[in-house]
């Protein structure tokens, strides 16, 4: 993920997106490079057709083939992969490699999308998904630092 601050742009797997004026001050703050590691929780996800326009407007919409779904009742959770989303800081790197286990933790490309159960995903089917820039963490991918905090 590269982030173009001289347009606010910040280029990620799911798309372009803008970055909100708060975190952007953040990041520009903490001295970070141009590369940073994007992450999103999975209640942060939702099914874009039941996102009213309004903050539809506010975020990011996306497509994505849903490969599992797991019904929980009052939740869904989708899970669908993303191109390039692989990224590690240096440090958990090495936190892994003294741990044996040469992968540090959550450096799948795998994504995890908490839906609610209204939603029409599928699995094998394109789902429309949505998030919202707000709740984004964005860290350094030197030492893992998160800079907005």
């Amino acid at each position: 993920m590269e982030d173009d601050r001289s347009h606010g742009q910040l280029r990620t797997p799911l798309g372009d997106l803008t970055l909100p004026a708060e975190i952007r001050a953040k990041v520009e703050r903490s001295g970070a490079g141009r590369d940073l590691i994007m992450g999103i929780r999975p209640e942060h996800f939702e099914d874009a057709a039941l996102v009213t326009p309004d903050q539809k407007a506010q975020g990011l919409t996306f497509s994505a083939v849903v490969d599992v779904l797991e019904s929980l009742g009052a939740d869904e959770y989708a899970y669908f992969r993303v191109q390039g989303a692989r990224a590690t800081a240096k440090e958990l790197e090495e936190l892994a490699a003294d741990a044996g286990t040469g992968d540090a933790p959550g450096g799948s490309d795998q994504v995890v999308a908490r839906l609610d159960p209204a939603s029409s995903a599928r699995e094998g089917q394109k789902l429309e998904l949505w998030f919202d820039p707000r709740k984004l963490h964005l860290f350094n991918p030197n030492n893992g630092a998160h800079l907005t905090l």
